[in-house]
């Protein structure tokens, strides 16, 4: 690996190394600079994937259909079905980035980012007053949030992810 501050760096270096305006030297630097920039695309395509995942079809219909069917919602469906994939496909980057800053594997990585998103969700539906709801219902509300996000991430997303790699 380059160090911390990649091919560019090494590529600097490796200029200033040789004779100002060789050609071979010229050449080297164009070799170094256009792997960092594959590095660099490679290095957020994985973080691409994880948006593109968390974000698709298969991990959000469940809210989708749930959330069609309230009828005491102080939110507009619209929004919703286009905030919910985002929320996922961000939620599952952050995850990434996560796990690979602590060294987790995928399963402790999906258990605590649905722990993690869960009671995101719960704070930010309760503060904006999201559903008009008495106290035992928002109760209900945060168990049952609970455990689709332990089915979505822990099951849905987490196969979705192993078949993908």
């Amino acid at each position: 690996m380059l160090g911390s501050y990649g091919a560019a760096s090494c590529a600097g270096a490796c200029f200033a190394r040789c004779a100002k305006g060789t050609e071979r030297c010229e050449i080297r630097y164009k070799k170094i600079f256009a792997n960092s920039k594959y590095f660099l695309i490679s290095y957020y395509m994985k973080y691409l994937k994880q948006f593109v995942i968390g974000s698709s079809i298969i991990p959000t219909i469940l809210y989708l259909i749930s959330v069609q069917n309230i009828e005491n919602k102080n939110y507009d469906y619209y929004r919703y079905s286009l905030a919910a994939p985002i929320w996922f496909g961000l939620w599952n980057m952050l995850s990434l980035y996560i796990a690979e800053k602590h060294g987790l594997n995928m399963t402790t990585r999906f258990l605590v980012i649905s722990i993690l998103s869960a009671f995101a969700i719960m704070i930010i539906a309760r503060a904006m007053n999201s559903y008009n709801y008495s106290d035992d219902e928002w109760m209900k509300y945060n168990f049952y949030i609970f455990i689709k996000y332990m089915i979505v991430w822990n099951l849905i997303i987490y196969n979705v992810e192993r078949l993908v790699e």
